[in-house]
């Protein structure tokens, strides 16, 4: 039977795939990085969204988010310096999202990315191994559908509200039953009734 999957997961796994692969058939990390980039570019297509996972370190695929702004509140307020310039860095408008000592230990950590110079605010590397994308829906129907098979049928759409279109009573039905299968609606209320 189909299994249900988040798309982004299986892309998610691929790229994880080919660093591993890529990892262990070279010997620095210059190399890695020049095959996986080779790789990512060569596939930008078929990643979609992923591709800003490009990057790599030794720890693996990562993007740069912009998100050491603390979201919408006074944040911390101290200095970053800047590794090249030894210039204090540009800060986010409300101050940084974590604390002093936990900047530190991102910094030490190599998690930080900064910028050619401390104009730029530094940017955090989120690793793709770290990322969860969830299952938020695997079927793709037009909202208005329902409301168009009860015109189709009454010649109204105001029969009744929040109508389920008959493709997807179809689609929920058709994934876990055969041809002879016996289906109960125990909630069925005003809902369809099948013959």
């Amino acid at each position: 039977g189909s299994r249900w999957t988040n798309r982004d997961n299986e892309i998610k796994a691929m790229l994880l795939e080919a660093f591993d692969r890529i990892k262990a058939e070279s010997s620095s990390l210059p190399e890695i990085k020049k095959k996986f980039q080779k790789f990512a570019s060569d596939n930008k297509g078929a990643f979609g969204d992923l591709y800003r996972y490009r990057r790599v370190d030794k720890r693996g695929p990562y993007a740069a988010r912009r998100n050491m702004d603390n979201p919408g509140k006074p944040g911390h307020k101290y200095d970053v310096i800047h590794p090249v310039t030894k210039k204090v860095c540009q800060m986010p408008f409300w101050g940084w999202r974590f604390t002093e000592a936990t900047m530190k230990q991102l910094i030490k950590d190599d998690r930080i990315i900064f910028g050619k110079d401390e104009t730029k605010i530094p940017e955090l590397k989120v690793y793709l191994i770290d990322v969860e994308f969830p299952l938020r829906s695997v079927i793709q129907l037009d909202s208005r559908k329902g409301s168009n098979d009860l015109e189709r049928l009454f010649g109204s759409r105001d029969i009744f509200k929040n109508p389920k279109p008959v493709e997807l009573i179809e689609t929920l039905l058709g994934s876990p039953t055969r041809k002879e299968s016996i289906i109960l609606d125990a909630f069925a209320g005003r809902g369809p009734k099948g013959e």
